[in-house]
């Protein structure tokens, strides 16, 4: 039997959108060996970097045996989509205003190191020292290694980015297909804690998972307190949970449904005038 997923006319970075990733994928769970057409008719707007989430999804099914297409999405979406590298990966451009959609297996930490480091250079950003910048990499690191880490995931590890210059900023999504961060709490503690309760600990400073001596944490924590600095946006989905920090406030927002893995977004304001220091960059191949 034909499965079809309709999308609602506006897939922005907010709760609602991820709810509707989630949904597919929960509406989908008893679905093997079968056509799922996800119809896009409907969309008017898409912020491409969702292209992780939605990829991650997609390959959760495909895991069922299921076949996967998108349908009926007019020529700008066709076009977006296709340079981002979801509709066709090997149509998609890795120049302009695109970062594209990559996968990388967990074991590829210095593949994604160099992806991260080839296309953020050409972004434009903040003015910043190179350390800064070194440290701002090694907090996307962190979120790699995190994702390959605790997340004991079943799907690789999927990215992309995207900049919007109308609208001064960058947006750049990493997504695991794991058992997320709730899942990873429990697994590690044995007490039960809600999604977003999940974030907050994790996010606290010197909380983690990690089993032995593993060092990490400094470059993410660096990396937030530029964005809230910048007054960008730090994103984590994970289960039921949306959860933002800007300008260092937090919110959390409960979804409807789960989504299934971990989705973290760091949106950086390239209006930002100001100049940024820190002090000794690392070396990304130390992190491995």
């Amino acid at each position: 039997m034909a499965v079809v997923l309709r999308s609602s006319p506006d897939l922005s970075t907010n709760s609602a959108s991820f709810d509707e990733i989630a949904r597919w994928h929960l509406h989908c769970l008893n679905a093997h060996s079968e056509d799922i057409s996800i119809d896009l008719s409907a969309v008017r707007w898409i912020d491409a970097h969702l292209s992780s989430a939605i990829l991650c999804v997609i390959r959760k099914m495909q895991l069922r045996g299921n076949r996967v297409v998108f349908t009926n999405a007019s020529p700008r979406i066709t076009d977006i989509m296709t340079r981002n590298g979801l509709f066709q990966s090997d149509k998609k451009t890795d120049s302009g205003t695109v970062i594209p959609l990559t996968s990388f297996g967990k074991a590829e930490g210095i593949q994604y190191s160099n992806f991260i480091r080839q296309h953020m250079r050409r972004m434009k950003f903040p003015q910043m020292t190179d350390a800064l910048r070194g440290k701002i990499y090694e907090g996307l690191d962190e979120v790699f290694i995190n994702a390959s880490i605790h997340s004991h995931l079943d799907t690789e590890i999927f990215t992309c980015g995207q900049f919007f210059p109308k609208y001064d900023r960058i947006d750049f999504s990493i997504t695991d297909g794991g058992i997320g961060i709730r899942g990873a709490y429990m697994r590690t503690f044995g007490t039960n804690i809600t999604a977003a309760a999940a974030i907050d600990w994790a996010m606290a400073d010197g909380n983690t998972t990690r089993i032995g001596d593993i060092p990490g944490g400094l470059g993410l924590k660096i990396l937030r307190q530029f964005i809230n600095l910048n007054q960008g946006r730090f994103i984590v989905v994970t289960g039921n949970a949306f959860w933002t920090e800007q300008n260092g406030v937090t919110d959390r927002k409960q979804m409807a449904s789960d989504f299934p893995g971990t989705v973290v977004t760091i949106e950086v304001n390239t209006g930002d005038t100001k100049t940024y220091e820190l002090a000794k960059a690392p070396d990304p191949l130390n992190l491995w």
